[in-house]
């Protein structure tokens, strides 16, 4: 049976949400029932969220939209790439008329209530809606929770660090350091994917060029994909290359093909600055990715995002 989904997204931020929200449409062990925005301008995100599922097959799945939490930090963001995709939307319409609707965490823990051992969440952005719906659903009604976040196991200090191993806070936790803290101690089954795992180099543009004669979902995915890079070459210095990142379709690659995912007990720790700090245990709650079969892996989400 498919696992009933239910994801959080602060999808157009950038386009590996989008990425992860397509496969999720294809692939045969989810079952997509509640997608809820969050973040900067999650009603946007709803209407923008909607019509992609439209496009993709997919238009009886619920969005509702979130509170979520302010990311005037300075760092990319969906008003600096100006999707046509977003931008084209009749963002003047009412809720009903967009296909959309508020009140995304009162929902999702009437869900989770309503529904014991059914759910399974999905977090691919920071964790204030979450933590807000665990508040209100006993944790212990989901099946699992997977958080993409954090980092698992030890940061690479030296100078020249791969960007992924890294020793800084992720986005993800650092933007609610207190939302993060709420989560992982709530009692739940949790699964992080850090982004420690993933790699950095590991997908590039050309790997997702057949996406640009699929269907209607699957050009615009390679559209935002595209224009991240555009994006991403005019900011960075000279003769650094861009890369692609997509951490949050590892993510929902952990949930939907698990075999390919090292996940170890870990105990965790988020500081004051919103690093994690993981250590190696044989009991408690959460688990982390210490590693994955990247290659086998590439293949296998890659052939989602071509079907």
């Amino acid at each position: 049976m498919a696992n009933r989904l239910i994801m959080y997204t602060d999808i157009f931020d950038d386009s590996d949400d989008a990425a992860a929200l397509y496969a999720s449409t294809r692939a045969g062990s989810i079952d997509l029932r509640l997608v809820v925005t969050t973040c900067d301008d999650a009603r946007t995100k709803a209407a923008g969220t909607k019509q992609f599922l439209r496009l993709a097959g997919r238009p009886g799945v619920e969005v509702r939209y979130g509170k979520g939490v302010s990311t005037d930090d300075g760092n990319f963001r969906m008003q600096e790439t100006a999707y046509d995709f977003v931008a084209g939307l009749p963002l003047s319409s009412s809720d009903g008329e967009l296909g959309i609707n508020p009140g995304g965490v009162a929902y999702a823990a009437d869900e989770i209530n309503l529904n014991p051992g059914s759910y399974t969440l999905l977090s691919l952005a920071p964790l204030t809606d979450v933590a807000e719906t665990l508040k209100s659903a006993d944790p212990k009604k989901l099946k699992r929770v997977f958080l993409m976040g954090g980092h698992v196991g030890q940061y690479d200090e030296s100078p020249n660090a791969p960007h992924h191993l890294k020793k800084r806070p992720d986005h993800n936790f650092r933007l609610d350091i207190n939302a993060a803290r709420d989560v992982l101690s709530s009692g739940a089954e949790i699964y992080i994917v850090g982004k420690n795992v993933g790699g950095y180099r590991w997908l590039t543009l050309e790997d997702f060029e057949p996406l640009s004669s699929g269907n209607e979902a699957q050009r615009e995915l390679f559209k935002m994909i595209k224009q991240r890079d555009r994006h991403m070459k005019n900011v960075l210095p000279a003769g650094v290359e861009p890369v692609i990142l997509m951490y949050d379709l590892v993510a929902l690659g952990a949930m939907a093909l698990g075999q390919y995912f090292d996940f170890r007990r870990v105990e965790i720790d988020t500081d004051e600055k919103g690093l994690t700090h993981t250590k190696l245990t044989n009991s408690g709650n959460v688990r982390g990715v210490v590693g994955a079969d990247l290659p086998r892996l590439k293949k296998k989400l890659l052939d989602l995002l071509m079907s």
